[in-house]
């Protein structure tokens, strides 16, 4: 009876063996796999970085040209601003002293030189006022905008009987070390046929730079001058013909103009501008 005993609980201990305890193995294993896992955090995803617009800078020059120390301070900061990728040029002006005129030009070609500028005329770019636009890569004007008046004048002045402040006739007596001292002096006399031959040699120098500038800026012949250059004002779309404008439009048309010349030069830009006033 013992032995039978025992025998039947050797045969249950060989059935828990083969029956039980491989499910046993499944669950251990099944646990292991569950707590061995590694937590994912999961990766929050990130908002588009969004490219803010390309500045473009605006410099307004208006008004008679008197002095340079207005307008070239604001080009050299446009040029030295490394976030302004290009520059818009409004131009209203009809026209001032030469040399201050040329001062700016030269300074808005060295502008040039390093970022795209359009030049934009709304109503007026005559005289020194059009030697200063030819200092941009491009110049576009509206059809009704008066154009040109490139040639040099000079007035001089003379009081033929002098008065003092309570009606007294005046003599005036100059002193001078030099012959043409008193040239354009309103108390000198007239000119003598001299002092006019040189007064006419420097307003003729003067007329012969502007026209060089504008000839070599705009591609335009001198042996045509008389075409562009002797000091007629033409509208608009006249101009575009005579060579003096490159096409009409405003300000849509310059910011259209900045972004292909940004193109051209290989300028990463986005497709916003934003306008940034310098004054």
């Amino acid at each position: 009876m013992k032995n039978k005993v025992f025998i039947l609980l050797i045969c249950l201990v060989l059935f828990d063996c083969v029956y039980f305890m491989p499910k046993l193995q499944f669950v251990r294993d099944h646990a292991a796999r569950l707590f061995s896992k590694k937590v994912v955090t999961p990766i929050k995803a990130k908002k588009p970085v969004v490219a803010p617009d390309t500045k473009i800078g605006v410099i307004t020059l208006s008004g008679e040209i008197k002095t340079s120390d207005t307008w070239v301070p604001l080009i050299s900061k446009a040029m030295k601003d490394d976030t302004i990728k290009g520059v818009i040029a409004k131009v209203e002006s009809p026209g001032g002293v030469p040399g201050a005129g040329e001062a700016i030009y030269i300074a808005l070609k060295e502008l040039r030189a390093k970022k795209p500028v359009v030049v934009l005329v709304e109503n007026m770019c005559c005289s020194a006022g059009y030697l200063i636009a030819c200092g941009g890569d491009m110049i576009i004007s509206t059809r009704m905008a008066d154009i040109g008046s490139i040639g040099v004048v000079a007035m001089l002045n003379h009081v033929k009987k002098p008065k003092t402040a309570t009606n007294e006739e005046l003599s005036v007596e100059f002193l001078t070390a030099g012959k043409h001292k008193i040239v354009g002096n309103a108390y000198a006399p007239s000119l003598t046929p001299e002092q006019r031959d040189h007064f006419m040699e420097r307003i003729n120098q003067a007329y012969n730079i502007l026209c060089r500038i504008v000839s070599e800026e705009r591609g335009l012949c001198l042996n045509s001058i008389d075409e562009w250059g002797d000091a007629q004002v033409f509208g608009g779309e006249e101009a575009v013909k005579r060579g003096l404008v490159d096409k009409n439009g405003s300000i849509a048309q310059a910011e259209q103009s900045i972004m292909e010349l940004l193109d051209k030069r290989k300028i990463d830009h986005t497709k916003e501008l934003a306008l940034v006033n310098f004054a």
